[in-house]
C-alpha cells in the first residue's frame, strides 16, 4: 500500500511542477505576445500561448482528479474499517456458535453421565467466553480453537471421572467398625 502512497504523491509532485512549468511558458508567451511588434508573431504567440494555457487547465483538471478519487479511496477505506469494526460481535458470536456446536457433541459422546456432561459444558461455555475478548479469536481458524478446547474438556473429563471413581470407591468400601464393638 505504501508504494502505491509513494506514487501517489510521486505523481502529484510531478503535475503541480508541470503545472508551474506551464504557467512560467504561458507567462512568457503572454509577455511576448504583447509585446510582439507584427501581427503574425502576436498571433503565433497568441495560438502558442491558448496551446499552453488549455495544457495548464488540463494539468490542473487531472490534479483535482487525483485528489477526488484519493479522497474518494481514503472514504471507502474508512468506511470498509468501520463496517468490519462493527461486524465483530457478530462474527465472534457466530465463531463461538459454530465452535460450541462442535463441543458439545463431543462433551455429549465422551460424558460418562449426565453430571459430567453438564459440568463439562459448563466449563466449555467458560472457556469460549474467555477466548471470544482476545485479540485472536476471529484470526486463527474454527479447528484451532475446537481442538485447544476439546484437550482441555478431556483432561477436565478425566479428572471428574478419576473424582467419580474414587467417590464410588470409598462408598463401595466397608466402614471399620468402632473398636470394641464386637
Amino acid at each position: 500500500m505504501s508504494s502505491g502512497n509513494d506514487m501517489a504523491e510521486r505523481h502529484a509532485q510531478r503535475l503541480a511542477e508541470l503545472a508551474e512549468l506551464g504557467m512560467a511558458l504561458a507567462r512568457d508567451l503572454q509577455a511576448r505576445a504583447l509585446a510582439a511588434s507584427d501581427d503574425e508573431t502576436a498571433q503565433a504567440l497568441g495560438r502558442a500561448f491558448h496551446t499552453v494555457a488549455r495544457t495548464v487547465r488540463q494539468t490542473m483538471a487531472l490534479e483535482a482528479k487525483l485528489a477526488r478519487e484519493a479522497q474518494r479511496r481514503a472514504g471507502e477505506a474508512a468506511e470498509a474499517a468501520e463496517v468490519a469494526r462493527r461486524d465483530v460481535p457478530a462474527r465472534s458470536e457466530k465463531r463461538r456458535a459454530e465452535i460450541r456446536e462442535a463441543l458439545v457433541r463431543h462433551i455429549w459422546t465422551e460424558a460418562e453421565n449426565e453430571d459430567i456432561g453438564l459440568e463439562l459444558t459448563w466449563a466449555m461455555d467458560g472457556m469460549l467466553d474467555d477466548l471470544m475478548v482476545t485479540s485472536t479469536f476471529l484470526d486463527r481458524p474454527v479447528e484451532v480453537w475446537i481442538e485447544k478446547i476439546r484437550v482441555e474438556i478431556d483432561d477436565l473429563a478425566a479428572q471428574f471421572a478419576a473424582e467419580d471413581a474414587e467417590a464410588a470407591q470409598a462408598a463401595a468400601a466397608p466402614e471399620p467398625e468402632p473398636p470394641g464393638s464386637g
